[in-house]
């Protein structure tokens, strides 16, 4: 995970989000699987990675579902992801809002 983390820092600009992939593994049965996926949105989301395609719904729903895991190891670090992606759309909000009033 933490060389996931430098070569995203490295070369987030380059980085097209696999958001399908991450999806996959969000809705997986394996609870490994489960806890790749959202490891792997915080890395985008915690990079500020432009992941402003990501407009299928269920791939929202997935990740908060993951919220509702009996695991520990699963909903808390959905919780915290889910917390920032909410921060992440906030921030984009606010500036098209600013971007609409100039």
């Amino acid at each position: 995970l933490e060389l996931l983390k430098i070569m995203t820092e490295t070369w987030r600009e380059h980085i097209t989000v696999p958001v399908s992939t991450i999806g996959d593994y969000l809705n997986s049965k394996e609870q490994k699987k489960v806890i790749t996926g959202i490891q792997l949105f915080g890395v985008v989301l915690a990079n500020q990675i432009d992941c402003s395609d990501i407009s299928d719904f269920n791939f929202y729903k997935s990740l908060i579902a993951c919220m509702n895991h009996d695991s520990k190891q699963v909903h808390a670090p959905a919780a915290e992801v889910t917390g920032m992606l909410l921060k992440q759309l906030a921030k984009r909000e606010r500036t098209t809002r600013t971007r609409k009033t100039r």
